[in-house]
């Protein structure tokens, strides 16, 4: 019975070894990463467009003067109730210029008053927003380092997301190379 376990504990041991370094399942965590990074993405652009209806009630000028949604997003966590803006600095957000039409829009904008309670939820999505970007910005590095070690040729040729996007496409390194 002793020997019948340390046979079963000898060959999960190898079994766990083959699988730490089996070059089949390299590729694996760059398929996922890929996958992961197409619904980031996706929930991204749908938080983005939710902000902009939601905060567009109350300031609808910002949504048209900021395009960028990751800027936006910060732009809103910051500003609150447009009656802020008077009194809040945005130079390390925005250039002068823009900054000034974000006040200017800001005193003349035709947006409804809204609920400290909104207010509070659409800060609160706007943290989601720039949480969700800087994860997916990570992604982005750890696909980089990721695509050198395990197809550094590729990487090379095409970039490191094109060829992550490759390699996803065609379910591993292995079919990709056939």
């Amino acid at each position: 019975m002793d020997l019948k376990n340390v046979c079963v504990g000898l060959s999960h041991n190898l079994y766990r070894y083959k699988l730490k370094f089996s070059p089949d399942k390299v590729d694996v965590m760059v398929i996922q990463a890929v996958g992961l990074l197409d619904d980031l993405d996706k929930e991204l652009n749908n938080y983005a467009m939710r902000l902009r209806e939601w905060y567009g009630w109350h300031f609808p000028e910002c949504g048209k003067i900021i395009t960028d949604n990751l800027l936006l997003s910060k732009l809103i966590h910051k500003i609150g109730f447009k009656y802020n803006t008077k009194h809040l600095d945005f130079s390390d957000l925005l250039d002068s210029d823009m900054e000034k039409q974000v006040k200017d829009a800001a005193e003349i904008s035709m947006g409804s008053d809204i609920s400290t309670e909104d207010e509070i939820s659409i800060k609160q999505l706007c943290i989601q927003i720039i949480s969700l970007s800087e994860y997916r910005q990570s992604l982005i590095e750890y696909l980089k380092t990721r695509m050198i070690a395990i197809a550094p040729n590729l990487t090379i040729m095409v970039g490191e997301l094109v060829a992550a996007r490759l390699i996803s496409h065609a379910g591993s390194l292995i079919n990709l190379a056939k």
